[in-house]
Order: structure tokens, then C-alpha cells, then sequence
């Protein structure tokens, strides 16, 4: 399968506005400029917010990210906040959670659930 995006330019950001819009190259320019697409602008605030890249600091297993989805249909009246609250992690995480679409494969599943009983593992040895 051929990448439809080159090896070399995978991660950069590339957020030029079209030619007949003004050209900026400051990240603070992004707010005050007219005519933004949205999806741009979400591109301009999380490239702002995290400048390294995406690192979350705590990790829920699948099912407790499909709990998350569920519960998120069943109480469409919960904010992101509000389920990061519950949770405790973050609100761009819930986000990023509730828009992906990947399910794993049964393979891979299995895969992933060794994997979390491992760290369930480790961790019980950490903390004895």
C-alpha cells in the first residue's frame, strides 16, 4: 500500500491559508485572522497547547474507553469536562477518545488485553 502522505513530511504542520488569503507565519496571527476554517483553527489551538505533540500523562484501557463511549450516549448531556472529571483525565483526551472510529481486530484485541494484564502486573509489583 503506497502512503499517500511522504515519510519526510509526516508530523510537520503544514497550515498555509490559500493564496488569496494573507499568509502568516506566527502562531499568534491564527486567532485574529478572518475567514479561518475551523478545522484550522482547532490545528493552530493544539499546536499551541502542545507544542511537542500529543503525550497524555494517564492512559484508560479499551474498555474503559468504550465505558466512556457509552456512557457519553447514554447522558448526552455530559461535556467533555465533565466526563474527564469522572474519568480523571483530561478533556482533549475524552475528545480524542469519543472521535475515534478504530476497533481492534480480534487478534488484536486479545493482543491488547495481554498487554494491559502485564501492566496491571508491573505495576502491583511497583507498588509492593
Amino acid at each position: 500500500m503506497k502512503r499517500t502522505v511522504p515519510y519526510v513530511t509526516k508530523g510537520k504542520w503544514n497550515l498555509k491559508l490559500p493564496d488569496n488569503k494573507p499568509k502568516f507565519n506566527t502562531l499568534e496571527e491564527w486567532r485574529t485572522t478572518k475567514g479561518l476554517d475551523p478545522w484550522k483553527r482547532q490545528m493552530f489551538a493544539l499546536k499551541e497547547k502542545f507544542p511537542e505533540g500529543w503525550a497524555p500523562k494517564k492512559r484508560l484501557s479499551r474498555e474503559k474507553m468504550e465505558e466512556l463511549k457509552e456512557r457519553r450516549r447514554l447522558e448526552p448531556s455530559l461535556n467533555n469536562t465533565q466526563l474527564g472529571n469522572i474519568y480523571r483525565i483530561s478533556p482533549e483526551a475524552v475528545r480524542r477518545i469519543l472521535k475515534s472510529q478504530w476497533e481492534p481486530s480480534a487478534e488484536t484485541s486479545k493482543r491488547l488485553e495481554a498487554k494491559w494484564k502485564r501492566r496491571g502486573e508491573r505495576l502491583a509489583e511497583i507498588l509492593e
